[in-house]
C-alpha cells in the first residue's frame, strides 16, 4: 500500500497541496507530487507531518531527490535529526517556514523565524 492510500495519507497530501495552493514550491507550476523533506525511510513517524511535506511537480521532485547537495541548503531535503519546523524552505514564493498545522510563514532571509 502506498503511503498516500491510507485515510491519513490522503488527508496529509491534500492539506499540503492546499497549503501550497497546488503549486510546485520550486518552479511555481502545477504540483503533482508531495515530497517528504525527511525521507520516510529515515523518519517513518513524520511521514504525515505537514512541516515535513512540500508540494512539487514531478520534474522538481526528481531533481530534489537526485541532487541532495543542492536541495539541502534550500530546505527541500533534510537529515533525520533535523526539525522541519525549524528549517525554512527557500521556494519560488520566498523563504517559508512550514508549521505542523498546515500553515506557512514567510520570513525575511537572515531573520530569525
Amino acid at each position: 500500500m502506498s503511503v498516500w492510500e491510507s485515510h491519513r495519507g490522503r488527508l496529509a497530501r491534500r492539506r499540503a497541496l492546499e497549503r501550497d495552493d497546488g503549486r510546485c514550491l520550486l518552479c511555481g507550476n502545477l504540483a503533482t507530487d508531495v515530497h517528504h523533506r525527511i525521507p520516510r525511510s529515515l523518519a517513518p513517524a513524520r511521514k504525515f507531518d505537514l512541516d515535513n511535506l512540500v508540494s512539487l511537480c514531478r520534474w522538481d521532485h526528481l531533481w530534489v531527490e537526485n541532487t541532495p547537495e543542492e536541495s539541502r541548503p534550500r530546505g527541500f531535503l533534510l537529515h533525520s535529526w533535523d526539525d522541519p519546523a525549524a528549517i525554512p524552505v527557500r521556494s519560488i514564493f520566498g523563504v517559508l517556514m512550514l508549521t505542523p498545522y498546515g500553515t506557512t510563514q514567510q520570513i525575511t532571509e537572515g531573520a530569525q523565524p
